[in-house]
């Protein structure tokens, strides 16, 4: 089962509910939890970095989205696309980000910005809110002369070499699913444009000139039906000549990633894990490198005489004539992009961790990753200027996440605890009342109450689920897992050597990397109660969680819930140690509901959700309040308290913001709240 929110159905009015957040009892007590309130910021920015890992944020704007970067001709200029979802402006500054112009206005598209080969005016793809593209527009750098060249569904534009042209396709494919069209030119000033192809659903994609503006190149894409669905299975390499007309077919392949040499006259494909290079139309092609990643297309370096090209284990380079391919790198990705002089590549990696760029030195294979500031959901549009060994690339950053928050117990009062551009996760107040521990990057952390102070007390880059604190307050026990096992482990609450409880190998979850203990310390401090995960016996689902509870010392070991046909998870101690309260859902993970069981164990009873006498309640990340008259939990983004007898539920929290993992603090009637674990693709920046 997942520890996040899960959806929640709530009914009609139902006796004993109380629907007013200041209806419920305030005694002082306070709850900690985790929002995202402040409404999170999910900008795109736009960063240069050099090779040497130097970075400069160019264009951020608040509340706007830049991308789309293109360098300039001669590397000095930027133009991007900046987005206020009111309009969208194409913006030309300094390489710096200043001295900006805006050239455009609400016409722009937001993709398909090219600059002319002397850097004089920009070709784009137009916008309109009935067709998606309403054509091409050409206009100069300085922002005067804007006129648009083409009317209709035209995408991609390209410049011919001596600049007096444009090719670009339509959407003839008539499919989002399968985009692509027939390709067409059009002279600069608008004049002159005729479709090259005449294709009935044609699919062709990328048009480009060769060097000698001869030729335009284009890929011709073949889809087949496959049991996953309609898929890639073919890719023709083809040119037509702009003056007649006439298509040659370059190069057929079976491969879904191929590439044009700089000049236009070689391809390199990949195909059943062998790169190939065929050199001229018509020829026969030579494997000039094997172990090659068929999904990764494979890069030219700039004067067309070497090859990057993507292996399941790095990036490789081999020459374009065929020879002895060497490994550059370790690090690998989805793409690869060769600096103007050929001495560094870039490799952009898509998996985890999320938002990266490593920049490798050819030669040494010296690697350097890039990280923009913040919280980095992806890189976009990244790309080496043409005169420096600069990128320039768009970033979404997070600069604000979940922050920690405490409020009254009757939902009044909130107010932040952080509020910074990281994500605290599973927060968890001492028993004093005086401090909290929570997860932040894969290790355990704690500060004041009031924010400050904080300190990390592991170093292990992979702890995850809600710490827990000895009832004295002076250790801290916390999940740890990796791929092969997890682990109870417990570290003095200033730090110092972990030690392990108990531990056990890893079992997945629904493709997750799986059994997040969820300990929870018992009230005398002998033992901890924690999540174990099983294979499931019949196969209907990866795992079925069920709650334990062992000694300090790693034995008298006890099963607690035995549910059939249910998993257990999150367990929380009533404060007299006679009853855990914990969160059950379906044995694959579903119907969330919170359930209590005698800690010795037993049948357990379900307090929300099906069985219980509160049907359209669900909830996951149960926790007593210090005096044991109350449960606070969260649901469908809400919080919520509810008497141990299923009596009384007050919903406290009811803005838009998601607000979750409840912990009420000692000595008082707050409440702290907060995602309650770490998942396996979270960021560890």
């Amino acid at each position: 089962m997942r520890r996040w929110i899960h959806a929640l159905l709530l009914g009609g009015a139902l006796s004993g509910v109380v629907s007013g957040a200041g209806a419920a009892r305030a005694d002082g007590a306070e709850l900690l939890f985790l929002s995202d309130r402040t409404a999170n910021i999910r900008n795109s920015e736009i960063f240069i970095a050099s090779a040497a890992g130097v970075r400069v944020d160019v264009a951020r704007t608040p509340q706007a989205d830049e991308r789309e970067p293109v360098w300039s001709p001669d590397g000095k200029r930027l133009a991007f696309v900046r987005d206020t979802g009111n309009d969208r402006k194409l913006v030309v500054a300094a390489a710096d980000g200043r001295e900006e112009r805006v050239l455009a206005v609400d016409d722009v598209g937001g993709f398909g910005v090219r600059w002319s080969p002397d850097g004089t005016r920009l070709a784009y793809v137009r916008f309109d809110r009935v067709h998606v593209s309403g054509g091409l527009a050409v206009v100069s750098a300085d922002g005067s002369d804007h006129r648009v060249v083409a009317i209709g569904r035209y995408f991609e534009p390209t410049w011919s070499p001596d600049g007096r042209r444009l090719a670009f396709v339509d959407d003839a494919g008539a499919s989002a699913a399968l985009p692509g069209g027939n390709v067409h030119v059009v002279d600069a000033d608008g004049t002159n444009h005729r479709a090259l192809t005449g294709v009935a659903q044609a699919l062709f994609i990328e048009p480009a000139w060769t060097a000698d503006g001869a030729r335009v190149t284009f890929k011709h894409r073949h889809f087949c039906t496959a049991r996953s669905g309609v898929e890639q299975c073919g890719l023709d390499m083809n040119q037509v000549s702009p003056e007649s007309g006439d298509v040659e077919a370059f190069a057929a392949t079976s491969s879904r990633s191929a590439a044009w040499s700089p000049d236009g006259h070689a391809v390199a494909y990949v195909d059943d894990g062998k790169l190939f290079v065929v050199s001229s139309a018509g020829a026969a092609p030579r494997v000039v490198a094997t172990r090659a990643d068929e999904l990764a297309v494979p890069a030219w370096s700039p004067d067309g005489s070497r090859l990057a090209f993507t292996r399941v284990l790095g990036v490789a380079v081999v020459p374009a004539g065929g020879g002895r391919a060497r490994t550059v790198t370790k690090h690998t990705g989805s793409s690869v992009l060769w600096s103007a002089s050929g001495n560094h590549i870039a490799v952009r990696a898509d998996g985890a961790p999320r938002g990266v760029v490593h920049i490798v030195d050819v030669d040494s294979g010296r690697a350097r990753t890039l990280r923009p500031n913040g919280l980095v959901e992806e890189f976009a549009s990244v790309s080496w200027s043409p005169s420096a060994e600069r990128l320039v690339f768009a970033a979404t950053v997070v600069r604000n996440d979940q922050d920690l928050y405490r409020m009254g117990a009757d939902g009044t009062h909130v107010r932040a605890v952080t509020h910074d551009a990281v994500a605290e996760q599973a927060p968890a107040t001492s028993p004093d009342g005086r401090r909290i521990a929570f997860v932040l990057r894969g290790d355990v952390y704690v500060t004041q109450i009031d924010g400050s102070q904080r300190r990390r007390i592991t170093r292990l880059a992979n702890a995850v689920g809600k710490p827990t604190w000895s009832p004295r307050g002076d250790r801290i026990a916390f999940g740890r897992t990796s791929l092969e096992r997890w682990e109870v482990a417990v570290v003095g609450a200033a730090g110092g050597p972990v030690k392990r409880v108990i531990s056990g190998p890893t079992v997945y979850d629904a493709g997750l990397i799986g059994a997040w203990p969820a300990p929870a310390w018992s009230p005398d401090g002998r033992t901890i109660a924690y999540v174990r995960y099983f294979p499931d016996p019949l196969d209907e689902c990866e795992s079925r969680p069920q709650i334990f509870t062992v000694g300090l010392d790693g034995h008298g070991g006890r099963q607690i819930t035995r549910e059939r046909g249910y998993a257990g998870d999150e367990p929380a101690w009533a404060p007299d140690g006679r009853t855990i309260a914990f969160a059950r859902s379906d044995a694959c993970g579903g119907d969330d509901q919170i359930a209590l069981v005698n800690s010795r164990g037993g049948r357990s009873r379900p307090l929300t959700g099906r069985g219980s006498g509160l049907p359209q309640f669900g909830g996951i990340s149960p926790d007593w309040s210090p005096d044991g008259g109350r449960i606070a939990f969260c649901a469908d983004g809400a919080i919520y308290v509810i008497t141990p007898n299923g009596a009384t539920v007050a919903q406290l929290t009811r803005d838009r913001a998601w607000n979750g993992a409840p912990d009420w603090i000692a000595g008082s009637s707050a409440l702290v709240l907060g995602p309650t674990s770490v998942g396996a693709g979270d960021d560890d920046d």
